[in-house]
Order: structure tokens, then sequence, then C-alpha cells
């Protein structure tokens, strides 16, 4: 009984975070993590865990850097200044703050923008920094995915062994 607690346990925590994916509030790759640790903990894998939870360990904190690299490297790629950059940042944490969970988009939009604009610099290349986020965050949360998808083999192939 307590086994099919757990796995009820950990089947939820790997589907939070693979919804934490898409959804800026919740830690998605973290969740998945810790779910391997909680299966290891409890149940145990069929392989040493530094087999399991050292790929998973890499592939979270990977993840976790390309949703907040990537959109600050579009801006950039994109003509972005230092202000574009900042604001693209902080538009990033105030929108997802106030409007989750898809409060991303426009406030790294809108942040990029208005740090661009407040630098004195002209509409269109404001414009083209705030696309250029969108686009890397688009691409950070494509990233994000496929390592949460990379990581959710690791781990179903780990707890299927067993």
């Amino acid at each position: 009984m307590e086994k099919i607690l757990i796995l009820i346990l950990v089947y939820g925590l790997i589907l939070t975070g693979i919804a934490g994916t898409f959804l800026p509030f919740l830690p998605g790759p973290p969740l998945i993590f810790l779910s391997a640790l909680l299966y290891h903990y409890f149940i145990g894998f069929v392989h040493p865990p530094v087999r399991t939870l050292l790929p998973l360990g890499i592939l979270t904190l990977l993840a976790m850097s390309v949703e907040w690299f990537l959109p600050l490297m579009g801006a950039k790629k994109w003509g972005s200044s230092r202000g574009g950059l900042i604001g693209a940042g902080i538009g990033f944490l105030v929108f997802t703050f106030l409007f989750p969970p898809f409060g991303g988009i426009p406030g790294v939009f809108l942040g990029a923008l208005l740090g661009e604009l407040l630098v004195k610099r002209k509409l269109k290349p404001s414009l083209h920094a705030g696309m250029g986020a969108v686009i890397g965050y688009g691409g950070g949360i494509i990233l994000k995915l496929l390592f949460s998808l990379l990581m959710l083999y690791f781990l179903l192939k780990e707890i299927l062994l067993s």
C-alpha cells in the first residue's frame, strides 16, 4: 500500500513538473527531479542512484538556465541594449506574478520595449528588442520542454525497470 501511495505522489509530481514546463510559476524540472529523489528514497532504483540522479540533476540545471537566459539572449541578438535586457527581466518577473500563467510573454516584450524606450531609442529598434525577447522566451519554453521530456525518459525507464 505504501508503494502505491509513493507512486501516486511521484507520478503526480511528474505531471505537475510537465505542466510547469509551460506555466512559469511552477518549477517544472525541479519537480520532476524531486519525484526522482522521492522514488529513490522510498523505493529505490535498479541502477546506482548516480546513474539516474546525476543526469536528472544536470538536465534540471540546464532547463532552468535556458528559461532565464534565452529571452535575454533573444533580445540581445535582435539589438537590445542593457536597458532592454533589464526591462525584459523585470517585465518577466512582474507580469508572471501579476498575470499567471501567461504573463511571461507580454512581460518580456513590454519590459524590453519599455527598457529600450527609456534609454532614448526609437520605436522600431525597441520593438525589435521586444520581439527578440519573445522569440527567446519561446525558445526557452521549447528547450525546457525537451529537457523535461528527457528527464521523464530517464526517470520512467528507471521506474519501469524496478
